[in-house]
């Protein structure tokens, strides 16, 4: 017994100063203290992960929706920019003098393949455009995180797995190979669409898409990989190209009798910061992948005057095919609609033809 004041009281209950002190929120006298809201503060303990998981809960939806919304606004404008059929009667004109001056026809690469009519760089869309009458290709090759070369480009995976950001090299080959890239389509490896479709082009552009994730990520890594691809598949009419000018050396470094390329475009700021708005570079690499804002007849002089075939890229609309057949008379085109373009050039063919004999 204490005494207090002359008063007894009874012992102190166990645990009671220690309430008072903030260990498991009890005060003297078996009460539980209140926070200032009214609750009790063993109640508001419990209650904070629930809160903090609504709310994670709550920003994992919202940053799946926005991701969604912007796959869904990106397929909108990419729909929007299809031309119709009206639309692509506009190419079928008597060719200009441009044209008819052109010492060869030029190559129709097929961009994925003909992926106007079938899910783009899947084996179903190669195989249209040859038999289509395509004499090139264009394949997008990337690496998966466990280092496979797989026919797939960064815009078809986000579409396919329906969020922003992903790259080819976030996922395995197993993960890759169990995606539906469109109507059963599956993603097919590299060394599959070159084995089967270069002995039926004139040329197979290999467009090296480098996304510095998974085992291919490092520097001068897929470059290797793409060069150790075409040799493996005995492409001799590949081509190999990329936005990044070291892969490119690379590959130049390692074999230099491999045909290369580089990519010219002024698109943006980064473009000019590295350097792909610049035309004399890259020594020894006979191909220039030219975007067609860039292209142009003079511009088109001075890259053949240092002995070098210009492709353009990429001709989805009327007007950008009216520009590469007629203004700026480029090597070969790239386009995700080979049949218009094919049968354009087809007409304005004759049309030269018949106007030399006559």
């Amino acid at each position: 017994m204490a005494r207090d004041g002359g008063q007894l009281r009874g012992p102190s209950a166990p645990g009671a100063s220690r309430g008072r002190a903030g260990q498991g929120g009890v005060v003297g006298g078996g009460e539980m203290q209140r926070a200032a809201g009214g609750r009790p503060a063993l109640f508001k303990a419990r209650e904070a992960p629930a809160r903090a998981a609504r709310r994670q809960r709550g920003t994992g939806v919202w940053a799946a929706a926005v991701g969604l919304g912007a796959l869904f606004c990106a397929a909108l404008v990419q729909y929007l920019r299809v031309p119709s059929e009206g639309q692509w009667a506009g190419i079928f004109t008597p060719p200009t003098e441009i044209f008819c001056a052109r010492r060869s026809r030029p190559l129709v690469c097929a961009h994925g393949g003909d992926s106007a009519h079938y899910p783009p760089n899947t084996m179903a869309a190669f195989a249209a455009a040859v038999a289509g009458g395509s004499d090139c290709l264009e394949v997008d090759v990337a690496g998966t995180r466990d280092g496979v070369l797989v026919v797939l480009h960064r815009r078809e995976l986000e579409q396919m797995v329906r969020r922003v950001g992903v790259t080819v090299g976030d996922f395995t080959f197993r993960e890759i190979s169990q995606m539906d890239a469109g109507n059963g389509q599956r993603v097919p490896r590299a060394e599959h669409v070159l084995r089967k479709f270069s002995p039926h082009v004139e040329t197979l552009i290999v467009d090296i898409k480098v996304d510095g994730r998974g085992a291919l990520g490092a520097p001068k890594s897929m470059g290797a990989a793409a060069l150790e691809l075409a040799g493996a598949t005995d492409c001799a009419n590949c081509i190999l190209w990329a936005k990044s000018d070291e892969e490119v050396r690379h590959i130049q470094s390692l074999d230099p009798s491999q045909a290369v390329g580089f990519v010219v475009m002024n698109e943006s700021s980064l473009d000019r910061l590295e350097g792909r708005d610049k035309l004399d570079r890259l020594a020894g690499a006979a191909n220039v992948a030219m975007h067609h804002e860039v292209a142009s007849g003079s511009v088109l002089e001075e890259v053949r005057a240092s002995g070098r075939r210009v492709f353009g890229w990429t001709a989805n609309t009327p007007y950008i095919v009216r520009k590469l057949l007629d203004e700026a008379p480029v090597d070969g085109i790239v386009t995700n609609y080979p049949r218009p373009l094919l049968r354009a050039i087809d007409e304005r063919m004759r049309a030269c033809l018949s106007e030399r004999e006559n």
